[in-house]
């Protein structure tokens, strides 16, 4: 996005500027921006797992919610023009569970989406029930709308070997110069650390048998919830730490190898950032004292920095900033 663009933006983005840290991650003082519905309502129980993206001068949220805490969360979707006021999709949950006896008719979670083309492209994690046992899988799904997504499709089949096993925390990046679909995600059948990169030429042909581990250099904790995005030609990603109540994130050249920079970037769990303009940053996550809405009472909040991520440092650090 150039400066021009941005000018000719929403008053709602240029506002963010007063509200955001140029050392690092400041928190709005008027978190959560999403907030858990009304009792008796679907998302009445605990808000987690995010997706947030900008398509023109609208964000769309996409998100995972239930009453329960776990094992019944659907995704539900709402829009902002600013970051902090979101309105939620009269139409939610937008990816209910699916029909009985599909492979997702148990719990959706997880959501990613990216806008190509006119197209929300949705991948995201399907829950069912078989021979009396949760099996994990991933899904992708596509929406013209944002709000109406069809398809539904499995594209894994892992084996699942205990309640704790199965995929999750997937994110994808588009390197549209490699002509590749990178999916980043937490894969539960292996010990820590679980993360996993599969590579596609498209967007359901992921060869999941040949995916690589990762690691993040001298972490010796168990860290889950990839976010990775692409930034004039270097590679981030954020991180959350198991049980841990803070976000880490590290850079990449290559997107396979990572180093650590700040272990503890703010106090969060399941960090999602989103690049609002060329030195503006929306940072999504859930608050300390839960593990990704598995406990009620999550919610969404926010935290804004204005400045560049290769010089990215942070007040919520605890002190383990690294340099290089």
């Amino acid at each position: 996005m150039t400066e021009t663009e941005e000018q000719k933006g929403n008053e709602g983005f240029r506002t963010l500027r007063t509200l955001a840290g140029k050392e690092g991650w400041k928190k709005f003082s008027g978190n959560p921006v999403l907030k858990l519905g009304t009792e008796g309502e679907w998302d009445s129980g605990t808000l987690a797992t995010m997706s947030v993206l900008k398509v023109g001068d609208t964000l769309h949220m996409y998100y995972e919610a239930g009453v329960k805490g776990v094992e019944d969360y659907q995704m539900g979707h709402a829009v902002s023009t600013d970051g902090i006021h979101w309105e939620k999709d009269k139409a939610n949950p937008v990816m209910p569970f699916g029909r009985k006896g599909e492979w997702d008719d148990a719990e959706t979670w997880d959501p990613f989406v990216l806008y190509e083309d006119g197209v929300f492209k949705m991948w995201y994690g399907g829950t069912g029930l078989r021979n009396g046992k949760r099996d994990f899988q991933v899904g992708y799904a596509t929406s013209h709308n944002g709000t109406d997504f069809t398809g539904r499709e499995q594209i894994s089949n892992f084996a699942n070997g205990s309640a704790d096993a199965g995929v999750g925390d997937m994110h994808v990046v588009h390197d549209t110069k490699a002509g590749k679909y990178y999916m980043y995600y937490r894969d539960g059948n292996y010990a820590a650390p679980r993360l996993f990169r599969v590579e596609s030429a498209n967007e359901t042909d992921f060869d999941f048998d040949n995916a690589v581990r990762l690691t993040v250099l001298n972490e010796d904790e168990e860290y889950r919830c990839p976010h990775v995005c692409i930034d004039n030609g270097m590679w981030y990603m954020y991180y959350g730490f198991k049980y841990k109540a803070r976000a880490g994130y590290a850079t990449s050249d290559d997107g396979l190898h990572w180093t650590p920079q700040n272990t503890a970037v703010i106090k969060g769990d399941d960090p999602e950032i989103l690049k609002i303009a060329k030195d503006l940053y929306l940072l999504f996550y859930c608050p300390t004292e839960y593990n990704m809405g598995h406990k009620l009472g999550c919610d969404i909040r926010v935290a804004v920095f204005e400045g560049h991520l290769d010089t990215l440092a942070s007040t919520e650090s605890d002190g383990r900033r690294l340099t290089q």
